[in-house]
């Protein structure tokens, strides 16, 4: 299973799981002191599920410019060029 599908299958719980709690309990201002677990355990997740989200996307583009760094630097010591200040002083 690839990581947006996974990511894909937990928000659709999470807006299943919403989209039911707003049976029991009407989205409004005048409920906005309503408390219950059930609110605070999906306000949990969610924080938990934008927190992978983006620890992927940081590791994803992290690791692409790692790559591109790694190309650059390979290029330069097979003499491809891109002589730096201070070779070319």
């Amino acid at each position: 299973m690839k990581l947006n599908d996974l990511f894909l299958k937990s928000y659709r719980r999470l807006e299943a799981e919403i989209t039911a709690l707003s049976d029991n309990i009407h989205f409004c201002d005048a409920h906005s002191d309503v408390y219950s677990h059930r609110i605070v355990e999906l306000t949990l997740n969610c924080g938990a599920e934008i927190e992978a989200i983006a620890k992927e996307l940081f590791c994803r583009e992290n690791l692409s410019n790692i790559k591109a760094r790694e190309q650059l630097n390979h290029h330069r010591l097979e003499g491809g060029g891109f002589a730096s200040a201070a070779e070319a002083a």
